[in-house]
């Protein structure tokens, strides 16, 4: 019998894929996962837009400066 080591559940709906093994997880820890995860991305990629509008607007004023 399958038992999730975490929660201890043995009955679930749905066992989901985890980070190292297909159908580890069960449901909810499964979405708890993903969510975690969506939410981890969200912020990489933020920051990576915020860097990337930083440079653009440098670039953009140094060669604006110049030019009449």
């Amino acid at each position: 019998m399958k038992t999730f080591t975490k929660c201890q559940t043995i009955n679930t709906p749905l066992w989901r894929g985890g980070p190292a093994d297909p159908k580890i997880l069960c449901n909810a820890c499964g979405m708890k996962l993903h969510k975690r995860t969506m939410t981890l991305l969200e912020i990489e990629k933020s920051k990576v837009d915020k860097n990337k509008n930083k440079n653009n607007n440098k670039s953009s004023s140094s060669s604006s400066n110049g030019s009449i």
